[in-house]
């Protein structure tokens, strides 16, 4: 037997390394170390994300590393590089940088299906002269001497060169799977996003650095929810509603949800809740995306009478004819009347609705 929990390492880190926390730790813990000012810095957000991940009822890792405590094994990594020919040191705009040398590897592109001669397109010469080639990515930059940094101490052509600085996002990564997971693994995970370039440059950095064949033998990548098509994100400025209700959320819908998303079980649930004129069927019909607008049950029932009318296709698709009964019945108590139809171009089903009078 080679799974189950006593047979898999789960390994997730915290990335905790960005140009950002690094100048708000120094500007808001002076005085402290930098790996203890970014821990303030970062502690408040590092448990909001553990709470989260707690609730979906993720499993815990064996081992959760953070950057900061990594820094060590990523200069290692990239003295290998420099050793072998992969890596080099570049004096950048805003001081120097040590680069990965992305035509010094014959395969680089693999995972993405990406070709060498296409990760020009859109490079920023002007900006990035320094670089030999435009796709070469940064290993280790330079900071300035006011921003925070580490020591990094580096062998050229014999030459000792120290750079004050801090790593490239992609070099943390690869710094920590091979500490915790050893110089290849078995899977490796994260969002369709990160295929290119932060995977891509994750296995080029591992690859060259220890001389072996792949990072990872599987590399299994995540969608993502979407909001009207798109990408859900902070940045769109807008959460479907829904995921941060007001309110208490019935025991009974988040019962019927984590059976497999039972959905028809949560609208039963939910139905109920509306005929015991409860004070959680706000924060549960939220839940279930029929976004009330108030909590009087009639109001919310005449707010979500098109969404409730689409569940009940849905259960109608599902020959789950007893329950689609119920949902039209118990919207004729409350005075709503459907009449279902065909659509004349289609054929497919359609339900209208009206107030009885």
């Amino acid at each position: 037997e080679t799974y189950g929990a006593d047979h898999v390492t789960y390994v997730r880190n915290i990335t905790d390394v960005d140009d950002k926390i690094n100048a708000r730790a120094l500007r808001d813990y002076p005085d402290l170390p930098l790996n203890e000012a970014i821990r303030k810095v970062t502690d408040k957000t590092e448990k909001q994300y553990l709470a989260d991940v707690a609730a979906l009822g993720c499993l815990e890792p064996n081992v959760q590393p953070r950057a900061t405590e990594n820094i060590t094994q990523m200069t290692d990594i990239i003295q290998a590089l420099i050793d072998k020919g992969n890596a080099y040191i570049a004096e950048g705009g805003e001081g120097r940088e040590v680069l990965f040398s992305v035509p010094s590897m014959d395969d680089y592109g693999q995972l993405s299906k990406r070709k060498q001669e296409d990760q020009q397109a859109g490079a920023r010469i002007a900006v990035e002269a320094h670089k030999k080639n435009p796709s070469d990515f940064v290993l280790w930059k330079e900071s300035a001497a006011d921003e925070p940094g580490w020591q990094g101490a580096f062998t050229v052509g014999g030459e000792s060169v120290a750079i004050h600085g801090r790593p490239g996002w992609h070099i943390e990564c690869s710094a920590m799977s091979k500490r915790y997971l050893g110089e290849t693994f078995d899977i490796h995970g994260g969002g369709l996003d990160l295929i290119f370039p932060h995977h891509e440059n994750e296995i080029a950095q591992s690859r060259c650095a220890h001389g072996t064949d792949v990072m990872a033998n599987v590399w299994m990548h995540n969608g993502f929810l979407q909001v009207e098509g798109k990408k859900m994100s902070k940045s769109e400025g807008k959460w479907p509603q829904g995921l941060e209700p007001e309110g208490e959320v019935h025991a009974s819908i988040l019962e019927a949800l984590a059976d497999d998303l039972n959905t028809v079980a949560a609208i039963q649930a939910l139905h109920a809740l509306a005929n015991a004129d409860s004070p959680e069927f706000a924060a549960s019909a939220n839940l279930l995306g029929l976004l009330p607008k108030k909590a009087e049950i009639s109001e919310v029932l005449a707010d979500s009478i098109d969404s409730i009318i689409q569940l009940r296709l849905e259960m109608i698709k599902a020959k789950n004819w007893a329950e689609a009964d119920k949902v039209r019945d118990d919207l004729a108590a409350k005075g709503v009347l459907l009449k279902d139809g065909k659509d004349p171009e289609t054929g497919e089903r359609v339900t209208t609705w009206e107030v009885k009078r």
